[in-house]
């Protein structure tokens, strides 16, 4: 039976930073530490446009680990300060050897043998600790360019798009929300926090006190170049009630869009996919691969569709051949793995041609 779609409408005003009738919109996959090499094409676009990413965008959106770059970025934290927290908290976030055995022993009485694979302590320090502002958490309101971060809250079977713009998140911390959007199913306990929502409409009136469960927004939009497109567009329509809102024109857009690793995933046979059940799938066949693989499908036809020809630039590395490179994998060994995919990719001259061009529709 097919669930009809309760995705939060909240609505509300909220200054922009855009500039005159245009929109850049960055958008930043999920991935797990696979973010690192993310942050390094971040780095490299930085770098050739001279001056901090945030000046250049008026929205910026992240899923999963793309939601702490997102919220980094829009904070104007240094793009090597977050590369080092992939490097230096990456095994705090995803403990294996003997630090994971015992993190996992330990939770065999509170979690049970069906547990997340990781504990959520690493993640939460790492971003309580990085996420900040003078020694101070930053207050997800008080980001001055607008950002969004997805999430899913399992309580009400809700996805939600959580936007720095909303009254009622204005004294949220934003690790909080980064840390729900973060928190994948099977790698991670869902992130149980409290919050006061609208109980209609999406104004701050009316408020009413909810608990979430949150988990990765990655279930829902991995890559959330779409959902930011389609909250421009809508911003833009709302524009019809004189509230100030984005207003742009559809022909001056320009996407950014961030992923970091494309595998290549095996082939799932006919006859399995026919005489699979639940474990099998699960088990052998990646159900939640498949389904963000999906995600990703949509959102890159979706942002096309959207955006005018050629102001669409996607930036990820595809790779061939079997060498894995897992999401949780926070090793030495495969972090010089990642840092040297990403830095031989970006001297491709293809993907230097790529990020010039994208660099150039930035400066416009």
């Amino acid at each position: 039976m097919a669930k009809k779609s309760n995705t939060s409408a909240d609505s509300g005003t909220g200054k922009s930073s855009q500039r005159g009738n245009r929109m850049r919109i960055l958008s930043i996959d999920g991935g797990g530490m696979l973010g690192l090499t993310t942050a390094i094409y971040l780095k490299e676009l930085e770098r050739k446009l001279g001056s901090p990413l945030r000046t250049h965008f008026d929205l910026i959106a992240g899923t999963s680990t793309g939601s702490i770059l997102a919220v980094a970025v829009a904070s104007g934290i240094n793009i090597d300060r977050v590369i080092r927290l992939y490097i230096e908290r990456g095994r705090d976030i995803f403990p294996s050897g003997p630090s994971g055995t015992f993190d996992s022993l330990g939770r065999l009485f509170t979690q049970g043998i069906s547990r997340p694979k990781h504990g959520d302590g690493g993640l939460g320090e790492a971003l309580q600790g990085e996420l900040v502002k003078g020694r101070q958490p930053i207050k997800f309101g008080a980001i001055e360019t607008p950002v969004l971060v997805t999430a899913y809250d399992t309580i009400e079977r809700r996805a939600w798009v959580f936007k720095s713009w909303r009254p009622w998140l204005r004294d949220v911390e934003a690790w909080q929300l980064v840390k729900g959007s973060c928190s994948a199913p099977t790698f991670f306990p869902a992130h149980v926090m409290g919050m006061s929502v609208p109980s209609r409409g999406g104004d701050s009136s009316g408020l009413v006190y909810k608990q979430f469960a949150l988990i990765d927004g990655g279930v829902w939009a991995n890559n959330p170049a779409a959902v930011a497109l389609a909250e421009a567009h809508k911003r833009r329509r709302d524009t019809q009630s004189g509230e100030d809102k984005f207003d742009f024109d559809p022909s001056n857009v320009v996407v950014a869009s961030f992923g970091n690793i494309d595998s290549p995933q095996e082939a799932i046979s006919a006859r399995s996919a026919r005489e699979w059940g639940a474990v099998e799938w699960v088990k052998r066949g990646d159900l939640i691969g498949v389904m963000m693989d999906g995600s990703q499908e949509t959102a890159a036809y979706i942002a096309g569709a959207l955006a005018p020809p050629g102001r669409t630039h996607r930036i990820s590395c595809g790779v061939e051949g079997p060498e894995d490179y897992e999401m949780d994998d926070a090793s030495p060994e495969a972090l010089e793995r990642l840092e040297s995919l990403a830095q031989l990719h970006i001297e491709q001259p293809g993907v230097q041609a790529a990020l010039d061009s994208l660099a150039g529709q930035l400066k416009q």
